[in-house]
């Protein structure tokens, strides 16, 4: 069952765009979405319709429009994981579109939940031992 409407009062050019299939395939959850042309920082709101495998575990999600797959991000650029969204499906997320590079921005005032999934270090390995 899917929420009729998305009650996040953004005014969104075009609201509750709902998924058609939510999948796990190489460790990547993929929700798909009807065939849609979106304008760079168009706010739109995605509601998943469809129960998140529990296979799914932290991978990353992924939406899946016109046979090509755009990552979901947080503000921050840090890739959303599966265990950050609603598994039982019928939750909406505010989402901004961003055309360099394509991606989907999760835009909303609520954070989400967290995840177990561990972000790698960035930066040079410590030295050991004196130089």
């Amino acid at each position: 069952m899917c929420f009729d409407k998305c009650e996040c009062n953004r005014h969104c050019k075009r609201c509750e765009i709902r998924t058609t299939a939510v999948t796990v395939a190489d460790s990547t959850l993929t929700l798909t979405i009807p065939n849609q042309v979106f304008d760079d920082r168009e706010k739109i709101c995605l509601i998943v319709c469809q129960n998140i495998p529990a296979t799914a575990e932290d991978f990353p999600v992924v939406i899946l429009d016109n046979g090509v797959s755009y990552p979901m991000l947080v503000e921050c650029g840090e890739q959303v994981r599966a265990d950050q969204l609603d598994c039982k499906g019928r939750a909406c997320y505010p989402l901004r579109v961003c055309s360099t590079p394509n991606t989907f921005i999760f835009d909303g005032k609520k954070p989400l939940k967290c995840t177990k999934f561990v972000y790698p270090q960035v930066g040079l390995p410590a030295t050991t031992g004196a130089a």
